[in-house]
């Protein structure tokens, strides 16, 4: 997920699609480790929040019952389940994140996403 670029949109084999966000929310992810950070945005989405959806859920759900604007979005609890299988069965039939071509520039001093240790 990290080496996604800021912001995606969905190509499907008939090619990009557009996004109308109704209902939807977005989210912005930040990683930082030392001497680097690097930031996501997804935004309404299903299959783009879905793809990080293993770390906004543990997250959120650590913040229930510690913050109230949190408990009052999730009142039943927080699962991403819906969207983290839009993404599973997106990739599956062959479906690739690419960069949106109107995304904002990266800032000053972007660092490129963190390598694995090895």
């Amino acid at each position: 997920m990290w080496r996604a670029p800021r912001e995606v949109q969905a190509v499907r084999n008939a090619g990009a699609t557009e996004t109308v966000c109704v209902a939807g929310v977005g989210y912005d992810l930040t990683l930082l480790i030392p001497g680097a950070t690097r930031t996501l945005h997804r935004a309404c989405d299903d299959v783009a929040v879905g793809q990080a959806a293993d770390v906004l859920e543990p997250v959120l759900r650590a913040a229930l019952g510690h913050e109230p604007r949190f408990d009052v979005l999730y009142p039943g609890g927080v699962s991403f389940a819906a969207e983290r299988e839009a993404f599973q069965d997106f990739a599956a039939a062959g479906g690739v994140l690419r960069p949106q071509p109107n995304s904002r520039a990266q800032p000053p001093g972007f660092e490129p996403a963190p390598q694995p240790e090895p």
